[in-house]
């Protein structure tokens, strides 16, 4: 019963987070911009002042860390990024920096009704991955950062091919209290079902650029196509080799179920004769669907 109400929770902060609209107050306090001080433990570089803490109900045990969200005063409205928890501050509240303040309200006015909501990350910046100091085979911790939508889940691949999910910490780390072989594996979930699959990430006390981020809700009745009911492949389900049987003119890409990049191809004839009985998703490079395909 216990696991079975802290999922509903988690449900439901995950829905909250991609739509809920939110009311509490705005307050400003002293920047912490070129250092990593806030709860989040996320560096902010010296002179962005773009950035707010959430009252410790929202801020729930670091979930949001790194996320994005638009705060909107009488003023108009700023894109802020979560780097801190502010412990004393109703459900509701946001905390932030004067400079941000004064875009939704005048500074003299200290503590404003506001409402704010989750958005997406506004630059361009691909996901990073950081160790925490002390971390190693015996005991790892790890902070993902510079994120499109905040974490839902950080797993890594154990020596049986299981996924296992790392205990989030109130500071922002993912631990593993056994540790994880390195190189390791791991799958990043974001609150709207995006996923990434980040292999060969090797312990290292460097700042590690993935090259990837978050882009589409791949696993999503929405970007997911039946492909058998389109007869966009065929035979599907298939023993072998399927064509396809639509507009193909980028080539393609093949991925398994843990959305790993399998091969790509241009050819209508895929030959899935060395893998494994299972299902598997095509995406062609003209559109953003992925068929789904079952190998019998």
């Amino acid at each position: 019963m216990k696991h079975f109400i802290l999922f509903f929770a988690l449900v439901l902060f995950t829905f909250s987070m991609q739509s809920q609209i939110n009311s509490g107050e705005g307050t400003f306090y002293a920047p912490i911009d070129g250092t990593n001080s806030g709860n989040c433990s996320i560096f902010i570089e010296s002179g962005d002042l773009m950035y707010c803490a959430l009252n410790a109900i929202d801020y729930n045990n670091a979930a949001p860390c790194g996320a994005y969200i638009k705060v909107t005063g009488v003023k108009g409205s700023v894109v802020l990024q979560v780097v801190d928890s502010c412990p004393e501050c109703k459900k509701g509240d946001v905390d932030m920096t004067e400079v941000a303040f004064s875009m939704i309200d005048e500074v003299i006015n200290g503590r404003v009704p506001i409402t704010w909501e989750f958005v997406d990350k506004p630059n361009d910046k691909t996901v990073k991955i950081e160790f925490k100091e002390g971390s190693s085979q015996y005991w790892t911790a790890i902070k993902v950062f510079d994120i499109k939508n905040a974490l839902q889940s950080l797993e890594y691949l154990d020596t049986n091919n299981n996924w296992v999910a790392m205990e989030r910490m109130s500071y922002n780390f993912f631990v593993e209290p056994a540790g994880v072989m390195s190189p390791m594996t791991l799958r990043a979930t974001s609150v709207k079902g995006d996923v990434l699959v980040l292999d060969n990430i090797s312990l290292t006390t460097d700042t590690i650029d993935t090259q990837k981020q978050f882009s589409e809700k791949v696993l999503s009745t929405t970007t997911i196509s039946t492909a058998k009911n389109k007869g966009f492949i065929y035979p599907n389900p298939t023993t072998s080799i399927f064509t396809i049987t639509g507009p193909l003119t980028s080539g393609w890409a093949l991925y398994n179920t843990q959305l790993k990049l399998l091969q790509e191809g241009v050819s209508k004839q895929v030959d899935l004769s060395g893998y494994n009985t299972g299902v598997y998703y095509l995406k062609t490079k003209e559109t953003n669907h992925y068929y789904k395909v079952l190998k019998i």
